[in-house]
């Protein structure tokens, strides 16, 4: 493939002032517009702080309970 090969590295491989296509193919019935993992992968520094608070306050809960001291949610009987 020389300067002018089909592929479509630097410039869309319809041309410079071809149609662009975009990004379609076998699979575009089955793309879904919002995804959870796409989410989670944007916001980890969200889902690690969020890991990390639900980390200590179990550790804190087991620690207390561990003491023997009742929780600070904990109904009176």
């Amino acid at each position: 493939m020389g300067s002018r090969g089909h592929g479509n590295l630097r410039s869309p491989a319809d041309g410079p002032h071809g149609r662009d296509f975009g990004a379609h193919g076998r699979f575009d019935d089955e793309a879904r517009p919002k995804s959870a993992q796409e989410w989670v992968s944007r916001n980890r520094n969200r889902v690690g702080a969020g890991l990390v608070v639900c980390g200590l306050s179990a550790a804190t809960t087991a620690a207390l309970r561990r003491l023997g001291q009742k929780t600070v949610w904990a109904r009176p009987r």
